[in-house]
């Protein structure tokens, strides 16, 4: 019985418990008469550390010695701790990033009623990493109403109102609030994913080197195994929001496809925006992950990850967990389009076909992914809807076979920068198209179709809430006790299922064999052998002994 085991990253393979560790942000120097980018932060992850060790760099740790995290807050640089960076010529700058930070979220706070501390409640980890991070360095917010937001700058209350909320989802990747700072300045604040970010960022040749050298630092953070998110604003005249509004409030008070028509007017306002910086955060793996991947990996379970994550990131995730190694080679799709992606799959197809000794691996884009999982009328070939029916046969395409054929050839397979329905894509052209079994694991909302469209779903139930835990069939608290549940408890329950059945067939060929038997001697009179009483209690009494006194030895 051959396994493939999809999971996704993020929460999943990671504890969720954030580090703030680096940000860049966009400051006018007056000396060159021009924007620049500054990055902050010293020190490396554990992911940073693996991968400077594969390529022989070596690491210089700015921290001072003795120096101890304030808080569980583990950022430092010289230029911002303790305040610091008040007296910087782009304070300006770093205080508005994070007032962008204390403002832009949907975290609730609530005050302990022992100490009087205020303590965030945040849906996601990421967004309560960003509001303590912002507190510590030195713009704390301390509370919200239904229109406005209050923070402590310098031991000032400050007043931002909240206009509208234009909350993140998965399709999206992005979070917008439309706001007025204290200074009466109406803007519209933008946080999320690189990808979605620089597309509605100003086009103009003036910011272009900017935005170039910001993504050069996100590519950086990415390879250290950082999560990170692009800020962004646009100010907004009073006329421009006010027709914006009108149909927004239309939009979100329509019956039919409300969601699809506030996602179309929320694309309206939210062009033409400014870089303001971005963020790096540390999510550390849990324990006993490589040790769990290696396992699995010995048993023939084939891994794939499915991740919403930067390739970079996802690289090294891969290598730190020992889901891939310095000895393996590696097919990664970089810039493929729709006109050659077929001729690149059958290239590497026939490169994988003349390895023999030699692991092999995948990283490929969800941009790409697209195009492969997709026919020319822009339909899923050999793809189910994700709703976990997909047992009927469908027609594959040619490039969704050149996929699996690939696919199927290398030891670990990555998918990154994938939506939720990509992951349920995947899973399901590998149960139509491939006689395996299929388990996909996961820890949020975003992992449920997933989960669905496998075999065998597997929820983690963390800080990313009980959604996939409850649309799975097995619920664990880490990943690591995924290789009891299938190498030790699935092992004993497919023995035990196998005995029971190869039981049950004995019981009854013992009984109507020697009843059949019998025929030969009573001319085929229907004279049964047996006592009617004794047959009664064949199945509840006689047989059912055995039985008992297996479960009650059993481990």
């Amino acid at each position: 019985m051959c396994i493939r085991d999809s999971s996704d990253k993020t929460g999943t393979l990671t504890c969720n418990m954030m580090d703030f560790l680096k940000f860049t942000v966009v400051s006018y120097d007056a000396k060159r008469n021009k924007d620049i980018i500054t990055p902050y932060g010293t020190g490396t992850t554990e992911i940073g550390r693996d991968a400077a060790l594969r390529e022989g760099r070596k690491l210089n740790d700015q921290k001072p010695p003795g120096w101890k995290a304030k808080n569980g807050f583990y950022f430092y640089d010289p230029r911002i701790s303790e305040n610091l960076w008040r007296t910087q010529d782009n304070s300006e700058e770093l205080e508005f990033l994070l007032a962008f930070l204390a403002v832009c979220h949907a975290v609730i706070p609530e005050p302990d009623p022992k100490t009087g501390e205020i303590i965030y409640q945040a849906a996601s980890p990421d967004e309560g990493c960003l509001v303590k991070a912002a507190k510590e360095i030195g713009v704390e917010f301390v509370s919200r109403t239904e229109n406005s937001v209050t923070l402590n700058n310098r031991g000032k209350l400050e007043e931002w109102g909240i206009f509208n909320v234009i909350e993140f989802d998965s399709t999206r990747k992005r979070m917008s609030v439309i706001c007025e700072d204290p200074r009466g300045r109406l803007m519209l604040l933008c946080k999320g994913a690189d990808t979605v970010i620089y597309e509605r960022l100003k086009k103009d040749t003036e910011n272009e080197g900017i935005h170039k050298e910001n993504l050069d630092y996100l590519t950086q953070f990415a390879e250290e195994g950082l999560r990170t998110l692009v800020l962004a604003r646009a100010y907004l005249d009073n006329r421009t929001y006010a027709a914006w509004n009108h149909r927004y409030h239309e939009a979100s008070t329509s019956i039919v496809d409300r969601q699809g028509k506030m996602a179309a007017v929320a694309e309206e306002i939210e062009i033409n925006l400014e870089l303001v910086g971005s963020t790096a955060i540390e999510d550390k793996l849990q324990m006993g992950v490589p040790k769990t991947i290696e396992l699995l990996s010995n048993a023939g379970i084939k891994i794939w990850v499915l991740t919403g994550d930067k390739q970079e990131t996802a690289i090294n995730i891969g290598f730190a967990c020992s889901l891939l190694h310095d000895d393996m080679g590696l097919f990664v799709f970089n810039n493929a389009t729709d006109d050659n992606v077929l001729s690149v799959l059958k290239c590497y197809l026939s490169d994988a076909r003349h390895v023999d000794s030699q692991d092999l691996g995948l990283v490929i884009e969800g941009g790409i992914l697209e195009l492969i999982l997709r026919d020319a009328t822009g339909q899923g070939g050999g793809v189910a809807d994700g709703s976990g029916d997909a047992d009927k046969q469908v027609k594959i395409t040619e490039r969704e076979q050149l996929f699996l054929s690939l696919a199927t050839r290398c030891r670990a397979v990555i998918c990154c920068r994938v939506s939720p329905l990509q992951k349920a894509s995947v899973v399901s052209l590998v149960k139509n198209n491939m006689q395996t079994v299929t388990l996909a694991i996961g820890d949020g909302a975003n992992d449920v179709s997933m989960i669905q469209a496998a075999h065998v779903g597997v929820g983690i139930s963390g800080l990313e809430g009980l959604q996939a835990a409850r649309a799975s069939d097995y619920s664990i608290a880490q990943f690591r006790f995924l290789q009891r549940l299938l190498l030790v408890h699935g092992r004993y329950n497919y023995r035990r299922i196998s005995k029971l059945i190869l039981y049950c067939f004995y019981k009854n060929i013992a009984l109507y064999f020697t009843q059949f038997w019998y025929t030969l001697f009573n001319r085929f009179s229907s004279q049964s052998l047996y006592d009617k009483r004794a047959l009664a209690s064949y199945n509840v009494i006689f047989t059912a002994l055995p039985v008992i006194a297996l479960s009650s030895l059993d481990r």
